[in-house]
């Protein structure tokens, strides 16, 4: 079996977790890393060559796994406790906070492993009242698939492997919470009922200061975090009240918003569409095309080339002069 790692203490990261397991290995061959961190989530991309061990520290976060490729052994270590498991191949790991493990394998297989602050966790119980704080606790689990999980950790993958994005941070954000969700809802209480949807809509005030944060705003990363905020109800009711009251996402709204100011930006023939598109929040002047001819049905530089003729080009009156014969 694989080395005991001296630390005891919760490791709080992903790369305290690959340091010490760098360390603990028997063969450094048998374990391959690669990591990428957003704020409030990690992805660990794992591959493991060869058969072999280690002995995991407790950890203070949730770890969810997807392997492909092999059965392992697990056996959870939570101080003088220890449970041990067989992990079927295609199995969805969940590790909780505070728990440590041994993990041995026996063939070559992959692993991908995302790393959940326990805040998110415990912010969505609260917001949702789906499990009361106090009481949350999310046990470890080894011996099944969970798709949705299993869904979730590929698509913080696959938004990995692309070229930073303004869209990005909303993307991460939004598939973090949702990986809470699950958990919530894979061990809400049998006595716990989600709550009932909050009526109405957004107050016209609330409405307005939206509206305006997003005016003052549309040169800068926007989260559902913080229109919620500006509206002063929570992210899990703020959706639904926005859509309620103007038949629109926040976010499909606040796209409509920068696309218009972006029209009335390049209808200035001074204006470059390469300053439009990072003025107005764009990655890059590729990724303000495709939304802007998602939305308006032509391309910028169309847009452009049109108004151009419609104002080099204004309409000529009509001739009142008689041709001879007439």
């Amino acid at each position: 079996m694989g080395k005991v790692l001296k630390s005891r203490r919760h490791l709080a990261s992903p790369r305290e977790v690959m340091a010490e397991l760098s360390e603990a290995v028997q063969d450094p061959a048998s374990m391959v890393f690669a990591a990428t961190a957003w704020n409030e989530v990690q992805l660990v991309e794992m591959r493991f060559p060869v058969e072999g061990s280690v002995v995991v520290p407790p950890i203070g976060f949730y770890s969810i796994s997807s392997h492909t490729g092999t059965r392992s052994y697990l056996c959870e270590d939570r101080g003088s406790r220890a449970r041990p498991a067989l992990v079927p191949a295609g199995a969805t790991l969940v590790h909780e906070k505070g728990a440590g493990a041994r993990y041995a394998w026996a063939a070559p297989h992959s692993a991908r492993m995302v790393c959940l602050d326990a805040q998110v966790v415990a912010r969505a119980a609260e917001e949702t009242g789906w499990v009361k704080p106090a009481r949350l606790h999310v046990p470890s689990a080894f011996d099944r698939r969970d798709e949705v999980l299993e869904s979730l950790v590929g698509v913080l993958a696959a938004e990995a492997e692309l070229r930073p994005h303004a869209a990005r941070d909303l993307m991460v954000e939004s598939v973090t919470t949702a990986l809470a969700c699950r958990l919530l809802e894979r061990v809400a209480m049998p006595d716990a009922e989600p709550p009932l949807p909050q009526p109405g809509t957004l107050s016209n005030e609330a409405f307005e200061q939206v509206r305006s944060f997003m005016e003052d705003n549309l040169g800068r990363s926007v989260s559902l975090t913080d229109l919620a905020h500006v509206a002063g109800v929570s992210r899990f009711h703020f959706a639904r009240q926005f859509r309620k009251r103007t038949g629109e996402s926040p976010l499909g709204y606040l796209r409509r918003v920068r696309i218009e100011r972006a029209q009335r930006l390049l209808r200035d023939s001074r204006a470059r569409i390469v300053d439009v598109a990072l003025a107005l929040g764009f990655a890059d002047q590729s990724h303000f095309t495709r939304t802007f001819h998602a939305s308006v049905g032509v391309t910028p530089a169309s847009f452009v080339r049109s108004h151009a003729r419609v104002v080099s080009r204004p309409p000529q009156p009509r001739s009142t002069t008689r041709r001879p014969g007439r």
